[in-house]
């Protein structure tokens, strides 16, 4: 809330690039806060690093930027959607999501009355 207020303030009054000057102090306690107030999270047997889900990870989202950036500079870009939303529909009702029910709905078994006459 306060951040429009004081880049419209910085913006007005001073040269654009002091905005960057102000991010200095302001990291420099939020840094000193997180640290003085948040309890140490960090479990005591630390797991170790998933090497494979990592690299997977990591290239699948580099894929995914490549492919976007591809398919911003077609003109074959709507013909692309659609074809590829042609395709994926059926998949989502051919395979629904099925919710496991873990609450007892049978409300025939009390004997109580919601409304007494």
């Amino acid at each position: 809330m306060l951040g429009p207020l004081a880049g419209g303030f910085i913006v007005g009054y001073f040269h654009w690039r002091a905005i960057f000057l102000l991010n200095i102090p302001v990291g420099i306690a939020v840094l000193m806060l997180v640290y003085l107030r948040l309890p140490d999270y960090r479990e005591k047997d630390a797991k170790p690093l998933d090497v494979v889900g990592l690299i997977l990870f990591g290239s699948g989202i580099a894929l995914l930027s490549y492919v976007l950036e591809i398919f911003g500079e077609h003109a074959c870009r709507r013909r692309a959607v659609r074809v590829g939303t042609i395709k994926l529909v059926p998949v989502r009702f051919r395979h629904p999501i099925q919710k496991e029910t873990k609450m007892n709905m049978e409300i025939t078994k009390t004997r109580r009355p919601a409304m007494p006459a």
